[in-house]
């Protein structure tokens, strides 16, 4: 389960409010790119239906991408920000820088070489794409006529995304799986030490124990006993979040689990 809810329901709850969000977005712009006629886009069915395709799977691959970026970050702004901010960078400014490059003798192989780099990076992929069937729009009375999702245009840039979606997609759902924090919880648990008995506890608190203790509890669903938890603050000192609790919840029992502010309930 994450956050109460089944791991599957979770995240495909998730990645279907983040897409039909974004679809919000395509439509404005298919919007646009109409209103203007821009012909290079919709000029005719090949092109309109790569462009609609590279917006698709530029949604896939950027959903997955930023759920994968996410577990870097402790703070989902700075998260919000930073890849903000990245695919600014690469989506905007190394688009540009590519083709320009490959306008210029002495970098056209370079750029060459480095675009299959920058396409990592689902930003880079839909930008190059669109880039990639204006100029073969303005070229086509010397080239001739080249179907937008040929490789040199937008084939590779489609391919790439595809391959993302579905790699950024497994790793996030690895990353999060509860399997793989329990496994984690399992390698960080020291199950031989023992915990320092309490000075002071309530009494409905120190019934629960001495019941859990000395097993007339045994017939509970889920059973705590002596649980501690200590952090690592960046001082090194050691800081307690959970001492010495014990408890029991019973079959088909409404379980309720009251504490201070700060206690360590999470």
């Amino acid at each position: 389960f994450v956050s109460g809810a089944n791991y599957v329901a979770y995240w495909l709850g998730n990645f279907i409010f983040d897409f039909l969000s974004y679809l919000v977005t395509v439509a404005i712009a298919l919007i646009l790119i109409l209103a203007f006629q821009r012909k290079e886009y919709v000029g005719d069915a090949t092109s309109a239906f790569c462009v609609i395709l590279l917006f698709v799977v530029y949604g896939l691959s950027g959903i997955g991408g930023a759920y994968w970026i996410s577990n870097f970050f402790d703070n989902h702004s700075t998260a919000q920000t930073v890849t903000l901010l990245g695919n600014f960078i690469v989506g905007f400014i190394l688009v540009v820088l590519i083709f320009f490059m490959r306008n210029i003798a002495s970098t056209k192989s370079a750029a060459d070489i480095l675009v299959y780099v920058f396409r990592i990076v689902p930003a880079f992929c839909v930008g190059d794409g669109l880039m990639n069937i204006a100029t073969s729009y303005s070229l086509r009375d010397l080239t001739g006529t080249t179907p937008a999702y040929e490789l040199k245009i937008a084939g590779w840039d489609l391919i790439y995304m595809a391959a993302e979606s579905v790699l950024f997609f497994t790793v996030s759902a690895f990353i999060d799986h509860p399997s793989r924090h329990r496994r984690q919880a399992l390698l960080q648990f020291r199950g031989g030490e023992v915990a320092p008995e309490l000075e002071e506890e309530d009494e409905d608190v120190a019934a629960e124990r001495e019941e859990v203790e000395k097993g007339q509890r045994e017939s509970d669903i889920v059973l705590v006993k002596k649980l501690r938890k200590v952090h690592d603050t960046d001082g090194g000192v050691a800081k307690v979040a959970v001492q010495n609790l014990t408890f029991g919840v019973k079959k088909g029992e409404v379980f309720g689990f009251l504490v201070t502010n700060g206690a360590g309930k999470t």
